[in-house]
């Protein structure tokens, strides 16, 4: 992804969150095509030391798995709705 793409993802769900009351903590891994933006207000980023990705992997993995079985949940029950 190019800064530029996230640039102006960020931006673009900054004016969403304007109108709702949320803030949103981003961790982020440091790199160059991820630029720091002080312009938003509903979005922390919070950059990841270096050579934390080993640590940092085992909790993405949780995540992801969690993730997969709501939206499997979600979409059974969608199926026999329909049916």
């Amino acid at each position: 992804m190019t800064s530029e793409i996230l640039k102006k993802w960020r931006m673009s769900w900054e004016v969403e969150l304007k109108w709702k009351p949320r803030r949103v903590l981003m961790l982020l891994h440091k790199r160059a095509a991820q630029p720091h933006l002080e312009c938003l207000k509903n979005i922390h980023l919070k950059f990841l030391p270096p050579n934390t990705t080993s640590l940092v992997h085992p909790v993405y993995t949780q995540i992801l798995k969690n993730v997969k079985v709501l939206y499997l949940g979600k979409f059974v029950n969608y199926i026999l709705e329909v049916n």
